[in-house]
């Protein structure tokens, strides 16, 4: 018997660089590090939800942060990693034609199998589903300079 579940992304950080004060910012993509992989080798829907451990939280002043409001994802794109690599858009919770998401240290919603007509991909073997991500900041204009770090994760369930 297979796996049920296999879930790939790479570990590598999201770094936005310096940021001004009172600024919006993009993540600068780099498609191996934006996005996630899941296989599945049953008939059973799966889902993927994204949070935050902690706001974006400042290296030498731990009790400085950014608020979550000020953090935010995007998904772009789901498609089937197999040939003939259909479109599984109708899968995303928040479409990108919905603009940003804030994040939080609660699980959102980001996909469910099983969504898109034309291919069922609850069982994608063999490559699987990609799911592809933006990130992007608001920098609040009186924020403390310094490097800021959070641990985003990704939760899939069957």
């Amino acid at each position: 018997m297979g796996q049920a579940l296999s879930v790939s992304i790479d570990t590598s950080s999201i770094s936005f660089g310096t940021v001004a004060p009172g600024s919006w910012l993009e993540a600068p993509l780099t498609r191996d590090h934006d996005t996630l992989v899941v296989i599945s080798d049953t008939a059973s829907p799966w889902e993927v939800k994204i949070s935050v451990l902690q706001a974006l939280t400042n290296s030498a002043f731990p009790s400085v942060t950014i608020p979550n409001d000020n953090f935010r994802w995007m998904s772009t794109y789901a498609g089937n990693k197999n040939a003939p690599y259909t479109n599984l858009g109708a899968g995303l919770n928040h479409p990108a034609i919905l603009g940003y998401v804030n994040f939080s240290t609660i699980d959102e919603l980001v996909y469910t199998s099983g969504k898109e007509p034309s291919y069922d991909d609850n069982n994608n073997l063999p490559a699987g589903t990609e799911i592809q991500f933006k990130w992007g900041m608001s920098m609040p204009s009186s924020q403390t300079a310094g490097t800021y770090t959070t641990t985003v994760r990704y939760t899939v369930t069957q």
